[in-house]
């Protein structure tokens, strides 16, 4: 599952996905996040785009840095947040 959920007072809408443990490792969410990506922003207009993150799932975390997402928390907190504008995204 994979999608957008609308944004909280104002702010950025939220690309959210799980996927079951059998499926991991295969480029799926990797494939999902560019997709939702290019949708986001070419055909909604969006003018950025946020997600959150546990802290431990470095896989997640690879995803999003190299979908161009710039990490906008650091420290030790349990979930990362991020975020990528419209003017910073590279189709």
């Amino acid at each position: 599952m994979a999608g957008f959920q609308p944004p909280e007072h104002e702010g950025l809408p939220e690309l959210s996905y799980r996927l079951a443990p059998p499926h991991w490792g295969r480029g799926l969410v990797t494939e999902a996040v560019e997709s939702l990506l290019e949708f986001g922003f070419t055909r909604l207009k969006f003018e950025g785009i946020k997600a959150r993150v546990k802290r431990e799932n470095s896989a997640s975390i690879r995803i999003l840095h190299r979908a161009g997402f710039e990490q906008i928390t650091h420290g030790l907190e349990a979930i990362k947040l991020f975020k990528i504008m419209r003017n910073s995204y590279i189709s």
